[in-house]
């Protein structure tokens, strides 16, 4: 096992030991009561491992979606029962250090306690009040689907505009269901894009409730072609079962290979496979020259071979043109490139994790479309990313690049958002 996890696992005890101590501390009930509400909590916690441990596929899918709800939930209101807790030790030790007196009529104080929250009925009240305030606003905002407008003018280099929409991280399973899907395909579809991209992730973790549910259909009401890459998620229960459910659903997958499409302005398309494959090519790979075949040039191949899952085009009345390509115009050049960009249309890449972005821009890449940080989700961990990823969330420019890593519009684990938001990102092309 690798340290981290060690690390994390420790840091997880710990916490919730704190958390267990406080809550036995707070709760103004007898110890046997006080024990009930401990090994209930402990269950719920005790659920959110075993979602990993044991796995879910074996259990029926009703009770297997309680067991994922209320497991990884609780997660996300242990991390901030901790913040809680802690921030009311630092005023207790502040009021005893600076010999502040709180009058008794204070909640959730009580004189002689400071803010130590013994057997406290307001004490108790008070941080229920706190956490279902959080909580019921984190699920409200995480239902809120924002739509982010974006427009780039190509000068020229998309024969005629173009309106796509863009998302990432729906971790569609036994959390977000068809019925959630469903409403996002309506607003998808309100938008009358000429594409639809998705920046990996469709799946959380087991592909059983998107079979069950026959999600895949509901992809199908998409009004617009769907090209997508696959994210680290998709790796978690087999590359093969998430390719088969792609192909069922009607997307066209890009692992590591471009699509060139004439009937859509001409727009080239790159989809690079998620790091979780240590073996994916680099991103100049990817972007080259135009050139004739057997003169030294990279003949590109169809999506088809690219995809190893055939998705015939044609469905969609398209034509997709491979002989060409995207390359960066230093050195000699093609007859079509422009300055800072890749062979003379507009190049967009789906890389559904945002590292190494200066090979993005080395590669002459016009617009990298990422996911997967979610930003955290939840807020302070919107902190960590940012110090973890050189672009966590939004839009960043590096050189004659365009980068927009986006919170996604799903979500992993407790279905909420706090500090951030769920959104899908409706990009127009001039």
């Amino acid at each position: 096992m690798k340290l981290w996890v060690l690390l994390f696992l420790l840091f997880l005890l710990l916490g919730c030991a704190y958390v267990f101590w406080h809550v036995w501390r707070i709760l103004p009930l007898a110890a046997v009561w006080k024990s009930v509400v401990l090994a209930l909590m402990a269950m719920c916690f005790a659920l959110f491992i075993g979602n990993f441990i044991i796995g879910l596929d074996r259990f029926p899918l009703p009770l297997a979606r309680v067991m994922y709800n209320v497991g990884n939930s609780t997660l996300f209101i242990l991390l901030y029962l901790f913040m809680l807790f802690l921030v009311l030790d630092i005023a207790s030790i502040a009021v005893h250090i600076l010999h502040i007196s709180l009058p008794v009529s204070s909640l959730p104080f009580r004189e002689g306690q400071g803010v130590g929250l013994k057997n406290s009925l307001g004490g108790t009240l008070t941080v229920l009040g706190i956490m279902l305030a959080f909580f019921v606003y984190g699920n409200i905002n995480y239902r809120h689907k924002v739509r982010v407008p974006m427009e780039i003018d190509t000068k020229g280099r998309v024969t005629r505009p173009l309106k796509l929409v863009l998302m990432s991280d729906l971790h569609l399973g036994y959390h977000n269901t068809r019925r959630d899907f469903a409403k996002w395909v309506d607003k998808v579809n309100a938008e009358k894009p000429d594409l639809v991209l998705i920046a990996g992730d469709i799946i959380d973790f087991s592909i059983r409730p998107l079979l069950e549910e026959n999600v895949a259909e509901e992809f199908h009401r998409l009004q617009a072609p769907v090209y997508a890459c696959l994210g680290n998620h998709e790796f978690y229960r087999g590359v093969q079962l998430a390719q088969q459910f792609y192909k069922d659903a009607g997307i066209h997958l890009l692992r590591d290979s471009v699509v060139t499409l004439p009937d859509y302005g001409n727009l080239t398309i790159i989809g690079r496979d998620d790091r979780m494959n240590r073996g994916r090519k680099e991103i100049t790979s990817l972007t080259p020259y135009p050139s004739p075949k057997g003169e030294g040039g990279f003949d590109t191949p169809s999506v088809a071979e690219a995809n190893q899952t055939p998705l015939p085009l044609g469905d969609w009345g398209l034509q997709s043109s491979h002989t060409g390509g995207c390359g960066p115009t230093k050195g000699s050049k093609s007859p079509f490139a422009t300055e800072g960009s890749v062979g003379g249309g507009f190049c967009l890449l789906l890389d559904h994790q945002p590292y190494h972005l200066d090979q993005t821009a080395e590669a002459g890449i016009d617009f990298q479309f990422s996911g997967h940080t979610h930003y955290g989700q939840v807020w302070p961990i919107s902190w960590i990313e940012d110090a973890i990823y050189e672009c966590a969330y939004g839009p960043l420019t590096k050189g004659n690049t365009q980068i927009y890593v986006t919170s996604g519009i799903g979500i992993w684990g407790g279905k909420f958002r706090i500090g951030t938001q769920s959104e899908y990102v409706v990009l127009t092309l001039k």
